[in-house]
């Protein structure tokens, strides 16, 4: 996920044997398939990760519906969002 557009690539990984060698293995890829999304990406991932958390929290808390307008409250959902998106894009 980058800063314009986010890909993905699903890939299917199996061994095979590595010919010469006797006893070893290699492993066999198949791509199976790659899209890319040139409208999902950088604040765009972040906003809509944010709105998800917010939903998630509120379901979870009802009471807490007036966090839900409060600016210091979706400031530190966006910086959250922000964090998890560049997680996810370095693989951690």
């Amino acid at each position: 996920m980058g800063a314009r557009k986010t890909e993905v690539c699903i890939a299917h990984f199996t061994s095979r044997q590595a010919g010469m060698v006797a006893g070893r293995t290699s492993p066999d890829i198949t791509m199976k398939g790659c899209v890319v999304d040139e409208r999902l990406g950088g604040h765009f991932a972040d906003i809509a990760l944010a709105d998800e958390m917010k939903r998630r929290f509120v379901t979870k808390y009802p009471k807490s519906k007036e966090a839900e307008s409060n600016p210091r409250v979706l400031r530190r959902l966006l910086g959250a969002a922000k964090k998890t998106r560049h997680q996810l894009s370095a693989g951690k």
